[in-house]
């Protein structure tokens, strides 16, 4: 039976490999089907459970949605074949951005690189969350693994760039992206990340334009008040003004539950509002924003050192 759902789980790699909220979904169609023609096929398991894994990144769809979905299916697949590589870094995904069992979850990416030491994902995805932790020169070795297995994968491509950026190689990082952003217009992660750097770099001409661009390519309403109000508080403003107008936008998304609290707590703290970013960060903390594994690595956080209520919820996020 595996041989006649062979070619649907292809399929299924195929979509899952363009990471565009369509092909996500015609993914799973196309896994689940491929489970349909046999129940114990490991591997349709395991790629469901890699969908699932960043629908919340390149989807509307919730983490307490999605990674639920992930973990079930991983541990499916990794029951029916427990040498399967691809289902040990799937769980490990899951692990590390929702239940953030940071040891248990590093574990399984290391287990799927030894059972498969050519498994470009594992590598990969080892690489961005040891980015998250702010240990750049492991995550550069990695990612550099992942690119050499997959030289022509625009993800591992684009967070090659991005780790890249962060341990200090700047213009290289910023000339590729913007190559991958004008070869693959439709793909999400060079504007992210393009906006997030030019953020960083205080150049926010820069920002609003990708973060425009994200929010077109995106849909996301959100992004696009931010954009409009980082524009009209920069005019009226400057920096101050920009910050405190992205700030008024992110507490009306956050107050309505649409947020979960993480970007208001970093706009907050470049505010110099440290009491609200420290309480804006618990909500993120209890929304389960992996984001927040990274506030001892973000110099944005560096603002807050000090502040007892803000090394209490360090010591919290070090702690795992």
């Amino acid at each position: 039976v595996q041989t006649c759902a062979l070619p649907i789980y292809l399929k299924g790699r195929y979509y899952w490999s363009r990471r565009t909220e369509g092909s996500l979904r015609q993914a799973i169609d196309a896994f689940t089907q491929a489970v349909v023609h046999d129940s114990n096929y490991a591997q349709a398991y395991a790629g469901l459970a890699e969908c699932y894994d960043i629908m919340p990144e390149f989807t509307s769809m919730r983490g307490s949605e999605a990674f639920p979905r992930a973990i079930a299916a991983a541990s499916k697949a990794i029951a029916l074949d427990p040498s399967l590589a691809e289902a040990h870094r799937a769980l490990g995904f899951a692990l590390f951005y929702w239940e953030w069992k940071v040891p248990a979850a590093l574990s399984e990416y290391q287990r799927a690189i030894q059972l498969d030491p050519r498994d470009e994902e594992g590598h990969h995805w080892y690489a961005t969350s040891l980015l998250t932790l702010g240990r750049f020169p492991e995550a550069m070795e990695e990612i550099d693994k992942a690119q050499q297995l997959n030289p022509a994968s625009r993800s591992i491509l684009s967070d090659q760039s991005l780790i890249r950026f962060w341990a200090g190689d700047r213009a290289p990082a910023i000339q590729k992206l913007r190559e991958i952003e004008q070869a693959e217009p439709e793909f999400f992660s060079a504007p992210r990340y393009l906006a997030g750097i030019a953020f960083a770099e205080k150049d926010y001409r820069a920002y609003i334009d990708q973060t425009k661009r994200l929010a077109a390519l995106s849909n996301d309403e959100q992004l696009a008040a931010i954009a409009t109000a980082a524009q009209r508080g920069l005019s009226k403003g400057g920096e101050r003004g920009l910050l405190e107008a992205i700030r008024v936008v992110q507490q009306r998304y956050f107050d309505s539950g649409q947020s979960s609290g993480f970007e208001l707590a970093r706009t907050c703290a470049l505010l110099g509002r440290k009491q609200e970013a420290v309480t804006d960060l618990k909500a993120a903390i209890a929304a389960h924003d992996y984001r927040v594994l990274n506030i001892s690595s973000d110099q944005t956080f560096a603002l807050l050192n000090g502040d007892p209520a803000f090394e209490e919820v360090l010591r919290q996020i070090t702690a795992r």
